[in-house]
């Protein structure tokens, strides 16, 4: 008779638990169906290139290229995500027009650029520039709003001969915002492996504001060819 209590007792609460553990998970797919799914947890910070979450956003540094010959110009591409489950609104990135190390190029300290790309040798001989003192226009203050996914994306290419770098007008296409701008490489022209990192610090009241860093691509100098070492003495 004992038994048969015991038996019976232990079969109730094992039903209490079955509908507890199900009402948890219901609960549970409906805040995922309201709030959309973590993508903190669901994706790897980093993943195809993207630097760590902050406050929504996430931004990677792009190259096709894995080295340069001398002399050759080079092409980036930077990208800021929306990785969250809301709207966000941020300033449109303005690059620094030169990629160097930190601090070592011709613009003011307070250079009024959210985007700063540094290139630091990780091999290859010292290099050491003497700049000649350059300014730069106020950059704009531009806003846009990414609704989750959405992204920007800034082509960055070597800077017009003789013209002072600008950033091109804003082009819509569809979930992608697409910008221009020009950055010049300042060791272009000194062989080594250079660490391209990109960093973009935002801290005006009204808008998304922190410090988003590109995970690293390092890129090779290699000796130039017969054809490049031609442009170079044209350049010179």
């Amino acid at each position: 008779m004992c038994t048969c209590i015991w038996f019976i007792t232990c079969l109730r609460v094992s039903l209490v638990l079955a509908f507890l553990v199900g009402a948890l998970a219901c609960a549970a797919e409906a805040d995922d169906a309201i709030m959309g799914p973590d993508l903190s947890t669901t994706r790897p910070a980093q993943v195809e290139g993207w630097g760590e979450k902050v406050h929504g956003l996430q931004v990677k540094l792009v190259s096709e290229q894995s080295s340069l010959k001398v002399g050759e110009s080079l092409h980036l591409r930077l990208d800021i995500r929306n990785a969250s489950n809301r709207r966000i609104t941020l300033e449109l990135p303005h690059i620094l027009p030169i990629i160097s190390a930190a601090g070592d190029h011709p613009y003011p300290v307070d250079h009024n650029r959210n985007v700063v790309i540094t290139a630091h040798a990780i091999s290859g001989q010292k290099v050491h520039i003497r700049w000649a003192q350059r300014l730069l226009k106020p950059a704009p203050v531009e806003r846009a709003v990414l609704a989750p996914l959405d992204r920007i994306s800034v082509q960055v290419l070597p800077c017009p001969v003789k013209q002072s770098p600008t950033t091109a007008a804003v082009v819509d296409d569809q979930q992608t915002n697409h910008r221009q701008a020009c950055a010049d490489f300042a060791y272009g022209w000194y062989l080594g492996t250079y660490r391209l990192v990109a960093t973009y610090t935002v801290d005006r009241p009204g808008v998304w504001q922190g410090t988003l860093v590109t995970p690293p691509i390092d890129l090779e100098v290699t000796p130039a060819t017969e054809e490049n070492r031609g442009d170079r003495k044209g350049a010179r």
